[in-house]
């Protein structure tokens, strides 16, 4: 008797402590969300919910629960509507950048636009932009942007960003004067029109060599100039001269001359073998005939009879042309 109403006793408590005797109409329900009916993102309607303990199904209804944008594209991920304060009224340009992309060869200029609430925006645009090398337009171009020529970008510190983008490939760009200049551009869309604004290219844009347009025009030789800065005239052979442009950073040339010879005999006040250094002048003169340098080479001090070489002057800051080259008496 005692097993049997222990045995009652155990099956009172658990009916009491479980809530459920396993039929709906005594069970202390829990319930929890099963799956949605007639509701929708934007729309009122019914949901259905299910007792954990006994499993009955009850029908409410409900406000609709709201639109949502887990892809973050501006738009409910449900309906396709715009999604919170989104607008396509665009109010701002942010994250501009143009960098050099070394495997393929290209620029690539990357922009945002944002509206009044900074929410990033992919909507339809266009853009004209040009490089500007050395004053010289060496590439334009115009750019339909659509919204897959959005996408998003990082960088190494983990910020991301929904940006476009315009590919230049540098195949397209014309040689220019450096390899810099400048990237200007300006955007239009349906409800903006910004202002034009520029970027810095530091590097790898396609180069001219300078150097090809560039040439010297030289005196007949030998020649033989005379100088007579200490009031002895000496005279002096020029034998040999030797020249090379270079280009220089500022997109100009660089001459370097190189002259040998000989310091024939005595001056006319010489009556010994003493040295003196010996100037050389001269004038160089630009393709229209503007002189643009003069002065003198100045020689190791030389005794009579002496040869010279590897006398240097170097011209700096030239445009790019047709040069020539005199020889002159110092007097």
């Amino acid at each position: 008797m005692k097993k049997i109403i222990s045995i009652l006793l155990f099956i009172v408590l658990c009916l009491y402590f479980c809530g459920c005797n396993n039929t709906a109409n005594d069970c202390e329900h829990h319930w929890e969300y099963d799956y949605d009916g007639t509701i929708t993102c934007s729309t009122d309607g019914t949901v259905f919910y299910k007792c954990i303990k006994c499993n009955q199904i009850k029908e409410e209804f409900e406000s609709a629960y709201g639109c949502y944008d887990y892809d973050d594209n501006g738009y409910c991920d449900e309906c396709n509507k715009k999604y919170n304060n989104y607008t396509n009224d665009v109010a701002y340009i942010s994250n501009r950048s143009i960098h050099y992309e070394n495997t393929t060869k290209e620029f690539i200029f990357l922009f945002s636009l944002l509206d009044a609430y900074e929410n990033e925006l992919k909507i339809n645009a266009v853009v004209d932009f040009r490089i500007e090398n050395n004053n010289e337009i060496v590439y334009s171009s115009t750019k339909n942007i659509y919204p897959n020529d959005y996408g998003t970008w990082s960088n190494v510190y983990g910020k991301s960003w929904i940006a476009a983008s315009i590919h230049i490939p540098i195949s397209q760009i014309k040689e220019g004067a450096t390899d810099s200049g400048i990237f200007y551009y300006k955007v239009y869309t349906d409800t903006a029109n910004f202002d034009e604004f520029s970027l810095s290219i530091y590097g790898n844009l396609p180069k001219k060599d300078l150097t090809n347009n560039c040439s010297l025009k030289l005196p007949s030789l030998p020649i033989e100039i005379r100088d007579d800065s200490l009031g002895n005239s000496m005279p002096i052979k020029i034998t040999q001269i030797d020249y090379y442009f270079e280009e220089s950073y500022s997109g100009n040339v660089e001459l370097v001359i190189t002259i040998a010879g000989q310091r024939r005999d005595r001056g006319m006040l010489d009556d010994d073998n003493i040295s003196y250094h010996c100037n050389v002048g001269y004038k160089l003169f630009d393709e229209d005939g503007y002189i643009v340098a003069s002065g003198e080479f100045w020689t190791p001090q030389l005794a009579p009879g002496e040869k010279f070489k590897n006398v240097t002057e170097r011209f700096f800051g030239l445009t790019p042309g047709k040069y020539t080259l005199t020889l002159i008496d110092v007097v």
